[in-house]
């Protein structure tokens, strides 16, 4: 009997279990609603003594099925087809996603930090700028050149694969203020690319083997919950759109304090 209890199983005890579901479950929630969702999961993966590099590998598996439970969600719930051009958007950002997960396998801890730093100083502006561009209930797609398309998704690819964290944000940003798609719609394709070029940097991952699989696991079934519960509450609140901005911001602030070391920082002061 015991031998069937997950905390045998997986060498895992039952709080820490409870602890990486419930951590799961928020991660999923912000990160189908919004970005840096992954925070909370990297968070709980460095208490549990588990590396960075490790925990950002093992990061993409809740990820993975995450964004497919949103995405179909967000897909059933649509109330109409958007004519947007996707397919190029995927083969840029999974090429990116290659190289970038390549990247992140021997990348030192503090250049992963101090990107995604300075990457959500950037992304404030341009979330707090043009709020008009945020709340508006229909989409109104602009065709990108074929070189922006592949610029602007390679590069989120990238660095989608290298470190997952804050990447919804920067599709937010692409789809929203460089396409020209609502938050709604927006938030159906920024899932779907996502998933899609997460893939890849899990390949990649796999064959490093860089992933806690047990870790990996146990969050992919708080992370798909979070992930179902956010993209109902998005695509059928008549408010969504103002809240996604507003969780946006506060969690790309929370983003920039976290990796910056100013928290750790200000933390240390108190104590003192």
């Amino acid at each position: 009997m015991l031998l069937f209890w997950p905390a045998q199983f997986w060498g895992l005890d039952t709080s820490t279990i409870c602890l990486l579901l419930l951590g799961g479950l928020v991660a999923g929630f912000i990160n189908t609603l919004a970005a840096n969702g992954s925070a909370v999961s990297l968070l709980m993966m460095s208490s549990l003594d588990i590396s960075t590099s490790m925990a950002n590998a093992t990061n993409r598996v809740g990820v993975l099925v995450q964004s497919a439970v949103s995405s179909l969600t967000y897909k059933h719930a649509q109330e109409h087809k958007v004519a947007f051009n996707f397919l190029p958007k995927v083969i840029y950002s999974c090429i990116g996603s290659v190289l970038g997960a390549q990247c992140a396998s021997f990348m030192p801890r503090q250049w992963l930090e101090y990107s995604v730093a300075g990457l959500m100083l950037f992304l404030l502006w341009l979330v707090w700028s043009e709020p008009q561009k945020w709340l508006k209930t229909t989409s109104e797609p602009q065709k990108l050149a074929w070189y922006e398309d592949l610029l602007i998704f390679l590069g989120i690819g990238f660095y989608g694969g290298y470190i997952q964290m804050g990447v919804g944000a920067l599709l937010f940003v692409a789809l929203v203020r460089g396409c020209g798609l609502s938050i709604k719609d927006a938030n159906l394709f920024k899932n779907s690319l996502v998933f899609f070029f997460t893939i890849p940097a899990f390949l990649v991952f796999v064959w490093n083997k860089q992933i806690h699989w047990p870790v990996g696991i146990v969050l992919v079934f708080g992370q798909s919950l979070g992930a179902w519960l956010a993209a109902r509450f998005g695509s059928k609140h008549p408010q969504a759109s103002k809240i996604v901005r507003y969780l946006l911001i506060i969690c790309i602030v929370a983003g920039f304090f976290l990796y910056s070391g100013l928290l750790a920082w200000l933390w240390e002061l108190k104590k003192a």
